[in-house]
C-alpha cells in the first residue's frame, strides 16, 4: 500500500469513481496501521502491537495479519476472513493526511 498521495480536485478528478475493491493489495502485508479508536475491535480478532519507525524513532499501533513479512492469514484470494476490517482498508483508496500547512486534506487518493 505505498501508492502515491494525491489531493483529490473536482477538476481533475470529476471522472473517478470509487467501486468496491478487493484485498489483493494487501496479500503481502503482515502489518496494518490502526488508530486508537480501532483497538477495542481490532483486538477481538488480530494482536494489537507497537511496532517502531526506523527512521523517525515514533512508535505506531498496528494489526498482525501474519508472523512474518509477506505472510497475511487474514486474506485470501481477494477476501478478507478476519472478522474486523481495519479502518484504512475500508477507505481504501482514500485517506485522510496532513498537509504541508499542518491542517487535513478531507480526502486524498493513495
Amino acid at each position: 500500500m505505498t501508492n502515491s498521495i494525491t489531493p483529490l480536485d473536482s477538476a481533475k478528478h470529476a471522472h473517478l469513481k470509487v467501486t468496491p475493491t478487493t484485498y489483493e493489495h494487501v496479500a503481502e502485508q503482515h502489518l496494518l496501521p490502526i488508530s486508537i479508536y480501532e483497538f477495542a475491535y481490532a483486538a477481538i480478532d488480530s494482536p494489537v502491537v507497537f511496532v517502531k519507525n526506523s527512521e523517525t524513532g515514533e512508535y505506531q499501533s498496528v494489526i498482525m495479519l501474519g508472523l512474518k513479512p509477506g505472510q497475511n492469514l487474514k486474506q485470501k484470494d481477494g477476501k478478507w476472513l478476519g472478522l474486523y476490517i481495519p479502518n484504512v482498508l475500508k477507505n481504501y483508496p482514500l485517506g485522510l493526511i496532513l498537509s504541508a500547512e499542518g491542517s487535513p486534506h478531507k480526502s486524498a487518493i493513495a
